[in-house]
């Protein structure tokens, strides 16, 4: 959104009207996804394991004798996951608006 913000302000300072600064904006949402998929995993990560720990649900996947591990590898694979993919995302786009 704050990168959104300033490139708006940055057209209308090149004197482009609110249409053409709509009609830009789907081309620059591309640009911006790669750098958002790590973080919004981020986020969603300290999110979920916030609540588990505020509800004490980590302390009743111990009580039942469950590994905590087997349940935190699913968040490394995806984390894992992410982090290849997002360079292949970064390529890709930079490639297409070469091109």
């Amino acid at each position: 959104m704050l990168v959104m913000a300033g490139i708006i302000a940055e057209a209308t300072q090149h004197g482009l009207s609110p249409a053409q600064v709509l009609g830009a904006i789907p081309l620059l949402i591309p640009s911006t996804l790669p750098t958002q998929f790590n973080a919004t995993t981020l986020f969603a990560t300290c999110v979920v394991y916030g609540r588990l720990a505020h509800d004490n649900e980590i302390l009743a996947i111990k009580a039942a004798a469950s590994n905590i591990s087997a349940s935190s590898g699913r968040v490394l694979f995806l984390g894992l996951v992410m982090n290849l993919t997002t360079p292949g995302c970064t390529t890709t786009s930079f490639r297409r608006r070469i091109t």
